[in-house]
């Protein structure tokens, strides 16, 4: 027995290391990025905004591959720390219109660096010619499984470039990043 009384055979399972990399990822992320007060989810949605003014939340969604009560709690938060700006479709009144605030602008521009920061501190263990294989494998992979969902009738969602990932659920930080506390 190991770590907190698992097994050596459980600490291997793809899903478990997947979790534990997903919170160091975070814990280096909030650590970096600390005072600016946002979370790698919303930071990629504003990405996706920047790069496409005027998307639809629908759109933004799948681009950055959320469903969409997720995306509109994500668009809500970003509206009110003034980062982003909502404007009703005048081709279709269902749709929102998201465009990034100056505000928004300066906040990716202090965020970036820390971002890329936490994402540096993250892969240091790796040789530069591993970390760029332990992206292709994971690109590989995730690219496998969205093609699948497309042929179960699924729409096929493209792929957000390797420098805006870091997605997670939008809702808490994870333990070490804060104690579980809502970032509502």
């Amino acid at each position: 027995m190991t770590e907190d009384g698992l097994q050596e055979e459980q600490l291997r399972r793809l899903n478990y290391l997947i979790r534990r990399m997903h919170q160091t990822a975070d814990v280096l992320f909030f650590e970096e990025t600390g005072k600016i007060d946002i979370t790698p989810v919303q930071m990629a949605s504003l990405r996706a905004i920047q790069a496409r003014p005027g998307v639809d939340q629908l759109r933004l969604a799948h681009a950055i591959k959320l469903d969409r009560n997720t995306i509109a709690g994500v668009v809500l938060r970003l509206q009110q720390k003034k980062l982003i700006t909502r404007r009703r479709d005048p081709l279709d009144r269902r749709s929102n219109l998201l465009f990034v605030t100056p505000a928004g602008e300066a906040r990716l521009e202090e965020l970036l660096p820390a971002a890329d920061r936490a994402q540096k501190r993250m892969l240091n263990p790796l040789k530069p010619a591993e970390r760029k294989q332990l992206f292709e494998l994971m690109l590989r992979i995730t690219d496998q499984h969205s093609e699948k969902e497309a042929q179960r009738g699924r729409p096929q969602q493209k792929r957000v470039p390797a420098s805006e990932n870091g997605v997670r659920a939008d809702n808490h930080r994870t333990a070490g990043a804060g104690g579980g506390k809502p970032l509502r």
